[in-house]
């Protein structure tokens, strides 16, 4: 084979492989950089319940995912902020059986609880996954969440948004994968 084959076959080689590696990224990785996620995690010292914020999104839209870990599950509470809602704050029951969050929403005129999770009756309060469209919907999941709370000794202090921005870690990248396949489930 003369040396031009050579050059022009090595070159179609290299060639091939980095439209390969370039197809892996933009399936795999893009994905992930793209998104830039960052997680906190949130642990109760009283009951050992631990909740996940999942904040992800750049360019198309930012969202602030809720889980929790009940019995090393990992469980999807909900989407706490979106273009529709803003994320206020996040609190523990009291005992430290109950996580709940607040957010605003276009359809009240103040922050409200919008999602919990109930450690002891391994129970999830949320609006559903298309939310509601009433007032009224989202005035009775906040009151049921308020009452819960309240039967669980009260609120614990509010952590609010702000605060959590200096506690949370970029995500590693199955982080990111299985979370990823957890919202897409429910």
């Amino acid at each position: 084979m003369s040396k031009i084959k050579k050059i022009f076959l090595t070159i179609g080689i290299l060639f091939l492989i980095a439209i390969i590696s370039f197809f892996l990224y933009m399936k795999f990785l893009f994905p992930y950089h793209f998104e830039s996620p960052k997680k906190t995690v949130l642990k109760n010292s009283k009951s050992g319940g631990e909740a996940v914020l999942f904040t992800h999104g750049a360019l198309m839209g930012h969202r602030i995912s809720f889980f929790v870990k009940d019995n090393n599950n990992d469980i999807w509470i909900g989407n706490i902020e979106t273009d529709d809602s803003g994320f206020q704050s996040i609190c523990w029951s009291m005992d430290g059986s109950v996580i709940a969050s607040k957010s605003s929403s276009r359809y009240t005129d103040r922050p409200i609880f919008t999602h919990a999770y109930d450690f002891t009756n391994n129970k999830l309060y949320q609006p559903g996954k298309n939310g509601f469209n009433k007032k009224a919907d989202w005035v009775k999941l906040s009151k049921q969440i308020k009452d819960l709370l309240e039967s669980r000794g009260g609120m614990d202090k509010e952590i609010e948004k702000e605060s959590l921005h200096n506690t949370n870690s970029k995500a590693s990248y199955s982080e990111w994968e299985n979370y990823q396949k957890l919202e897409k489930a429910n």
